[in-house]
């Protein structure tokens, strides 16, 4: 507290006296305060009078603790951190994130750039879901704790990653993780003297005679996961070559 008048007799006090009192508010917590004198005669200041731009907010929150951000996935597998340890799967994956934050956003509108959801999906023949127009709804509230859930079905190589920051500007992130959901079979065929077979048949028969070598050559493609590997199988059946002759299946074949 501080008292322009410091020093002077109480007898010869004016009406120019200040007496300033100055607060430090350091702990996080939601303040409110309003001005309130009384002077030695037991008058009571009535409003507030401020000064030309000298009025402060009356309520406010000091919040120095930073967000937490904790992720689950539903998933066959592990969820790899590592981008050149990529995870592989054939199923939905879905992130389940939780933010721990008491200041999380006003009226359920995040303000700019206060989510940022960074999603890139790669080698997705049908693109992906714009994650970040997902992010800004949808958010469920139990105390403290927020939750969202983000599914990815369609077929890519995905990253996921997440920014947050609270309505004080304290920010935290959570670091991508690299994923791949690939439900597509990749295509492959074998090509023999102009003729071409990219299916398994019910039967086989063989339209191909000769006394030289012939070369037979196989390609495959996978768009999103790429080819892990390509093999061949050679099966001589128990009959004449110009006979027909039941094909293995694939079920024989794994």
């Amino acid at each position: 507290v501080s008292d322009s008048q410091e020093g002077v007799d109480i007898k010869n006090y004016t009406d120019g006296r200040v007496n300033t009192l100055r607060l430090t508010f350091s702990a996080d917590n939601e303040y409110y305060i309003v001005p309130h004198c009384v002077d030695n005669a037991g008058r009571k200041n009535d409003g507030v009078n401020y000064a030309k731009g000298s009025q402060a907010a009356d309520t406010f929150v000091i919040d120095k603790t930073a967000p937490e951000i904790q992720v689950n996935y539903i998933s066959d597998k592990e969820i790899s951190a590592d981008v050149n340890q990529r995870t592989y799967t054939q199923q939905n994956v879905t992130a389940l994130v939780k933010i721990t934050e008491k200041n999380f956003y006003e009226e359920k509108n995040f303000v700019e750039n206060q989510m940022a959801v960074n999603v890139t999906g790669t080698e997705a023949p049908e693109g992906i879901e714009d994650y970040q127009i997902l992010a800004n709804t949808g958010w469920s509230q139990q105390v403290n704790e927020y939750s969202h859930s983000f599914e990815f079905a369609k077929d890519a190589n995905y990253s996921f990653g997440l920014t947050y920051t609270d309505l004080a500007g304290n920010e935290a992130t959570y670091a991508p993780h690299y994923f791949t959901v690939d439900d597509t079979a990749p295509t492959g065929s074998i090509a023999a003297d102009n003729k071409k077979w990219d299916a398994f048949w019910n039967k086989v028969t063989f339209g191909i005679f000769k006394k030289d070598t012939v070369k037979a050559e196989m390609s495959s493609d996978d768009v999103t996961a790429g080819v892990k590997s390509m093999q061949y199988y050679v099966f001589t059946p128990d009959v004449e070559s110009r006979g027909e002759f039941e094909a293995l299946t694939i079920e024989d074949l794994k």
